[in-house]
Formats: structure tokens, C-alpha cells, sequence
């Protein structure tokens, strides 16, 4: 058992629970926008749609597209919710010393009654906690059974498993469907390591006349949260087509 690694799953697990719930309300492993992007597109289309109704006299209809459900998503959420909550129950059974007065409010306990209103990403930071050591003092926990270390780690492992899957992430180099580079009509290609921030690249090179950065190969670079500004010029540059024709 390598500690270490049970840890990262549970940090990268924590690290994307946001991205999860966010999932429930996008189509089924989009591959773009990705989805860690999702609140900020959100953002900008609630910009944009706010800015189309300023324009639009009070007797005009609006648009009202039909939300989306990723059913998917949805029972991942709940699935990997429920086994994190379990799974802090299970270890607090092991871990923690007897409670006494002082401890009934004490917040770095779990509490078998309550702690599960806290949600899933203070369970997981509960069993890392068990998992790091902390706290060994003789008051509040005992260092965790072997046992109940492997069951952490065979629960971490499998939500992973499924989070990444939903999510896409870790997966090969994805070309951006149908979105050419809006500077030199080159093909965009994402990258979304498992816990790091997604990136795309031109695959042009010198040649494209993109602002953004460049990587070590020359090619135009848009990382984590700069993806926000490739987004929109993609979706000007849809706009201008589309005018066009």
C-alpha cells in the first residue's frame, strides 16, 4: 500500500467534485469546452445573454433552450458522494478515540450524526487527514488499521476511476472538434492531465499570428484559466462566419 498515492486519488477526487456537479448540466465527456472551464463559460454566456436581452423590447420573446441532464454525471455525483461519506463513517470507527465532553464539538472530529450535512469534500479531507497522521496526540485518533488504509485506498481508486471517466480527464491528446485556431484556421488540440490544469495548443506553430504565449515548440498555448479568452475569440470568430453567409 503507498500512501502517497491513496492520498493524491483523494486530493485530485476533492479537486474535481466541483467539475462533477457541473457535469450534470453539460452534454455527456464534452471535449470542449473542458470541463473545469464550465463555470467560466457559464459566466460569459450569462454576460452575453443578459447583454441580447438589453437589446430586446419588453414584449420580445426570449430564448429558452432546453436544459441539458447528464444522467451520467448525475449518478456519479451521487454514487461517489455516498461512498465518501461511508467511507469517513468506516474510518472514524477505526480511527477515533472514545468521545468525551470537550470533543462533542470539537470540528476536526466526524461526528456519525451530523457530519454528513458537511458533504463529501470534508469526508475526503477527513480521511486524508487519518491517512497523513494528523492529530496522533493521545486525544483524538489512533494511527489507521491496515485494514481500513486498504479499504480507503480501494474506494479512492474506484471514484477516480469513474470521476475521470465522466470528466475525461487523463485521457489521450483530444483534437477540438470543429473549432479551428480563429488566428490561423489550424488545428487545436486539448490536453487534460490528471491533477493539472487543461491546456490547448495550436499545432501550427511560428506560423500562426495567435497573441497568446507560446510552449517550448513555438506553438500557441492557452492554460487553465487563459482557455476563458481562446473561448471567446473561437466564438467570435463563429459569429463573423456565421454573419457572413
Amino acid at each position: 500500500m503507498n500512501t502517497a498515492d491513496i492520498r493524491h486519488h483523494l486530493h485530485l477526487i476533492r479537486d474535481h467534485l466541483g467539475d462533477l456537479a457541473a457535469a450534470q448540466h453539460s452534454d455527456p465527456t464534452p471535449v470542449w469546452p473542458p470541463q473545469r472551464l464550465t463555470t467560466e463559460m457559464w459566466a460569459i454566456r450569462d454576460a452575453q445573454a443578459a447583454a441580447e436581452r438589453a437589446d430586446r423590447n419588453d414584449h420580445a420573446l426570449g430564448d429558452s433552450p432546453a436544459p441539458v441532464l447528464n444522467l451520467d454525471a448525475m449518478q456519479a455525483h451521487q454514487d461517489i458522494s455516498e461512498e465518501l461519506l461511508m467511507l469517513a463513517d468506516i474510518v472514524a470507527e477505526a480511527c477515533q478515540l472514545p468521545v468525551t465532553v470537550e470533543h462533542r464539538a470539537d470540528p476536526e472530529r466526524w461526528h456519525f450524526n451530523a457530519s454528513w450535512k458537511n458533504g463529501p469534500h470534508w469526508a475526503a479531507v477527513y480521511v486524508d487527514g487519518r491517512l497523513a497522521g494528523d492529530d496522533l496526540d493521545g486525544r483524538h485518533f489512533r494511527p489507521i488499521p491496515l485494514r481500513t488504509a486498504d479499504e480507503v485506498a480501494r474506494v479512492a481508486r474506484e471514484c477516480w476511476r469513474v470521476m475521470a471517466r465522466i470528466l475525461g480527464i487523463g485521457s489521450q491528446v483530444t483534437p477540438v472538434p470543429d473549432r479551428p485556431c480563429p488566428w490561423c484556421r489550424g488545428q487545436l488540440r486539448l490536453h487534460q492531465p490528471a491533477g493539472e490544469a487543461p491546456y490547448v495548443v495550436c499545432v501550427t506553430g511560428w506560423d500562426c499570428t495567435t497573441p497568446s504565449r507560446r510552449d517550448h515548440r513555438g506553438r500557441g498555448l492557452w492554460v487553465g484559466g487563459e482557455m476563458v479568452q481562446l473561448v471567446a475569440a473561437l466564438e467570435q470568430r463563429a459569429h463573423a462566419v456565421g454573419g457572413a453567409q
